[in-house]
């Protein structure tokens, strides 16, 4: 029994002591991992509070759990994060279109491309001017405001030829000013080949630099517009500020780091010249190519109705066909009617003064003729004119053309019916080798076809108007050519 008993007292200190243990090492796990009453996101980092044991009667305080004080391996993990405070509108993910960061990344690339074409060419417009026979400093600094002047006052007279255009066609004009920096650069590289003409070839190099930069500033708010989802234009335009200057640091190291290692050969900086300038396009091109833009001019707005004829031409196939009622031809296809301004896919390099490829070959467009020219009164209720060119003889089918004229009063709702009606005449003459008179009166029935109680026209305005595309303000019309009828008594 005695035995027994002193088994049984064994086992309950045991037991005790177990149970002591326990209890330590888990007032131990909770001293050192506190418990967390409360977080707060700063930036990039996430914090974490308790409230550490207070005296009764006192009001609780929060003090930050040491766990989630930033390391040093932390904080260099969190440097990306900080870059892209820094160059990046907040939010990004959220407060831009998707097409924004590949955008970026081209225009980065090509922007530390061209710098470093600017620091191999400076090099040569100073080596050019010290190689002048006789140069002294003053004719030297001469030379330089000269040429500046010359190429601020071609900017001017570029500004002022293109107008508006750059608002119509931005990637185009984007296009334009790459082209003319790298121009701009060669002929400075190659300056030193003939030192006597540094004078007007450093000018017409200015000349294209003002040219490039014009175009390119001009250009830049259609695109960071485009990109706007949170009304964040200023942000987006400050962090493009801030990438300018990063890729042109970035330019500018590059460009010192290789002159020394090619010297003042002027072949060898024009090779070097040629690889960084391959750079630089291609670079630009595919930043343009992400761009979807939602205005519309002459191009997408042709891209759109062709698209949406070709559509109803489908349907009108499919209903004749399987018998499908004609007022539920657009509820029976899957292809939605109005391309999406991501979905069009616009032509933009090498059409520096106008006009766009067209899979069209028995027509061209002119929206600027004269009315003389046409050789036609104009209806009194009509709101636009179309017009071809039959009445001209031996005419090849490529040089036919379809002039397009709208009323002073003409609304955007009659622009967008008739260009939907100048795209019908195109893709008509093509299955009627080019009859324009023939494709006009026929496709002037096609307009007022009727589809969902609606006529094809006002069908597609109503679309338009309720698309993703920018109606309220149309830019088809690069030469205001509009014209206005008198009624004398």
């Amino acid at each position: 029994m005695l035995v027994r008993r002193r088994h049984t007292v064994r086992a309950f200190h045991g037991l005790a002591r177990q149970c002591i243990r326990t209890i330590h090492d888990s007032s131990s796990s909770t001293s050192s991992s506190p418990h967390v009453i409360a977080t707060q996101q700063l930036g990039h980092r996430e914090y974490a509070f308790h409230s550490p044991t207070t005296t009764p009667g006192r009001r609780p305080t929060l003090e930050l759990v040491p766990s989630s004080k930033p390391s040093l391996v932390e904080s260099i993990r969190n440097i990306p994060l900080l870059l892209e405070d820094l160059f990046l509108p907040r939010d990004h993910a959220t407060s831009t279109t998707p097409d924004y960061l590949p955008y970026v990344k081209y225009q980065f690339i090509a922007s530390v491309a061209g710098t470093t074409c600017g620091v191999l060419s400076m090099q040569s417009l100073l080596f050019a001017i010290g190689l002048q026979s006789g140069a002294i400093p003053m004719a030297a600094a001469l030379n330089w405001v000269i040429k500046d002047g010359l190429g601020q006052f071609g900017g001017v007279l570029f500004a002022s030829l293109v107008n508006h255009r750059f608002d119509a066609d931005p990637k185009r004009w984007r296009m334009v000013s790459a082209f003319a920096m790298d121009a701009a650069t060669l002929l400075e590289i190659l300056t030193p080949l003939w030192p006597a003409y540094f004078l007007p070839l450093a000018a017409a190099a200015n000349m294209a630099k003002n040219i490039s930069w014009l175009s390119s500033s001009a250009t830049r708010a259609g695109f960071h517009y485009s990109f706007a989802q949170k009304e964040n234009l200023a942000d987006i335009t400050a962090k493009a500020g801030s990438q300018s200057i990063a890729s042109s640091i970035v330019g500018t190291a590059v460009g010192i780091a290789i002159s020394p290692w090619l010297g003042t050969d002027t072949f060898d900086v024009a090779a070097a010249f040629g690889l960084l300038s391959a750079v630089h396009l291609c670079s630009i091109y595919k930043s343009l190519a992400v761009v979807a833009l939602p205005t519309l001019n002459q191009q997408r707005l042709h891209a759109v109705a062709d698209a949406y004829w070709q559509h109803i031409d489908t349907n009108h196939a499919m209903f004749k066909t399987s018998g499908t009622p004609e007022t539920n031809a657009f509820k029976t296809s899957g292809t939605p009617p109005i391309l999406r301004p991501d979905q069009v896919k616009e032509s933009f390099v090498f059409r520096v003064w106008g006009g766009y490829p067209s899979r069209f070959t028995q027509s061209k467009v002119s929206l600027s003729a004269r009315l003389d020219q046409l050789g036609v009164v104009p209806d009194d209720k009509a709101m636009y004119i179309l017009h071809g060119d039959d009445n001209k003889p031996n005419i090849p089918p490529s040089s036919r053309t379809i002039h397009l004229l709208l009323h002073v009063d003409a609304t955007n709702v009659h622009v967008l019916q008739a260009h939907l009606h100048l795209v019908r005449v195109r893709m008509r003459m093509e299955r009627m080798d080019g009859d324009a008179a023939a494709a006009i009166a026929q496709s002037r029935l096609d307009m007022h076809q009727k589809r969902n109680e609606l006529s094809v026209q006002d069908h597609f305005v109503q679309l338009m108007l309720a698309s993703d595309w920018h109606c309220d303000h149309l830019l088809v019309e690069e030469t205001v050519a509009r014209y206005r009828l008198y009624h004398h008594k």
